[in-house]
Parts: structure tokens; sequence; C-alpha cells
């Protein structure tokens, strides 16, 4: 199979560019997923902290409650609870300048102390948010844009380049065969026409041939003619059963479908075998 760039570009422009927005959605996306989910870690290692201070402070408050060694045991494991959620912290983003001067004096100050600041400074240190991406935001939307403007351009472009003007006729949508001027009779209507109209001119007073010409009018759909050859036969002959027969079809054609079933009644009446008379009443 031949590529054909002109056939075959376009296409492949529009489904690249698709491809290549769709990535850049992902990517995004991805990038926001793990964001809502680092934010909901660090959420968790910052309530598992303050709960481990908010222990530490009750079990302060039951010293004198506790026997010591129970007392020391608990202590610790707080400590140890409330140190490892903030040693997941530090490893998860860098501490602020306030946060590392706490940490220099946390020895001096005392755990319950120490932690008590660090929760304090905490939503300094949440409000940081996400690492900002090394694209700048003015960057971005102008490579959105960009894309945005190139896809529509292709999209024009495949929508008007196998355009045409409207011929007159044609229909609104542009299709060029619908609506336009109805096209000549068939070559063998015509035939038969000129055959008719041959045995007229040899017999003027051929009722027959005047009948057929009838019928080929009304096929045509040429009432006015058909309805002049019909008047022609019944002049010459009213009780012409295939003159009545076509008056009828006259008839039904505008709406006087009493009027056209009496008369077919009527011949065959006079004429119980005739095929025309039956084939229309049918």
């Amino acid at each position: 199979m031949n590529f054909d760039v002109a056939e075959w570009g376009p296409p492949l422009a529009v489904m690249l560019g698709g491809i290549g927005i769709g990535a850049l959605f992902l990517r995004g996306r991805g990038n926001a997923e793990a964001a809502v989910i680092d934010e909901g870690r660090r959420s968790d290692l910052e309530a598992n902290q303050q709960a481990a201070i908010d222990a530490l402070r009750q079990l302060e408050l039951d010293k004198d409650k506790l026997e010591p060694d129970v007392y020391r045991r608990e202590r610790e494991a707080l400590i140890e609870r409330g140190a490892a959620a903030m040693r997941t912290l530090d490893t998860a983003e860098p501490a602020t300048d306030l946060v590392a001067r706490l940490q220099a004096d946390r020895a001096r100050v005392g755990d319950v102390a120490f932690f008590d600041a660090v929760r304090q400074v905490a939503p300094e240190v949440s409000a940081r948010g996400a690492a900002p991406s090394g694209i700048a935001p003015e960057w971005k939307g102008a490579g959105w844009a960009t894309l945005f403007c190139a896809l529509l351009g292709v999209l024009t472009w495949m929508a008007t380049s196998e355009s045409v003007d409207r011929r007159e006729g044609a229909s609104m949508t542009g299709n060029q065969d619908l609506g336009g001027p109805p096209g000549g009779p068939p070559q063998e209507w015509l035939q038969a026409k000129a055959a008719e109209e041959a045995k007229l001119l040899a017999n003027p007073n051929d009722l027959d041939a005047k009948n057929n010409l009838t019928q080929l009018h009304l096929s045509a759909g040429d009432a006015t003619k058909a309805m002049e050859r019909n008047r022609q036969v019944l002049e010459a002959d009213p009780k012409n059963a295939d003159g009545r027969v076509f008056k009828a079809v006259l008839a039904a054609t505008v709406g006087m479908y009493d009027k056209a079933l009496v008369e077919l009644d009527a011949v065959l009446a006079n004429n119980p075998g005739h095929v025309k008379a039956q084939t229309y009443r049918a």
C-alpha cells in the first residue's frame, strides 16, 4: 500500500496531537495524584505526632498515679512514636530554619517542649506544598494554547481542503448529488414516446397511440400533457375503456379518489376482464 502524505498526513497529525495532549493530561493528573497522596501522608504523620504530644501531656498529669516503671515505659514509647513521625517528616521535606533551630535546642528544652514547638510551626511547613515545577506557569499556558491552535488548524484544514463551491440547485449541505436540476428522461422513454408519436403522424385518429402517450406522460409525472391526451381520447370515444381508466387515474392524482373508484367500477362493470382497470382498482 502506497503512503500518500496528502491523504494520511492530516489524520496522522490529529492522532499524534491527540496522543501528545493525552500524555500531558495523564502526566499532570499523575503529578496531582502524587501531590494529594503526599499531602495525606504528611497529614497522617502530623496527626500521629500531635497524638503523641497530647498523650505525653496527659502522662505528665497522671505521673503521680502510675508506677515509676510504667510511667517510664509509656513515656519512652510516646517519645519514640513522636520522634518516628518527626523523622519521617524530616526526610519527606526539608525543614525550615525555625524547625532546624528547634532541633538544635531539643536536648536543652526537652522532648515535650520540642514536639509542642514543632506542632506550632507545622502549618508553615505544610503550606509550602509540593515543589514547584521546573516549567513556569506562563510557558505551560503558552504550550497548551499552541497545541490547541495547531489541532484546531489541522481540523479546519481537513474540513475545507476538499470543499467545492455549491453548484446551482445543489443541496444546502454541499452534497452535489442531491437537489440538483432533474435529469432528462431515460432513453427508453424517449424512444417509446417517439414511436407513439410516429403512429399518430401516420394516423391522427389512433386512440391506442394517444392512450399510450397518456400513460407515458403519467409515468413521467407530467399530468398536464397526460390530461390533454386523455381529453382527446374521450372526445373521440367517450366509452373508450383505456381512456376512462386513465381518467380515473388522473382524478386520483388530484385527490378525487371517490370519483376515480366510481369510474373504475363502471369500466369493470362493462369489461370485467379489463387488466388496467383491475390493476388500478386494486
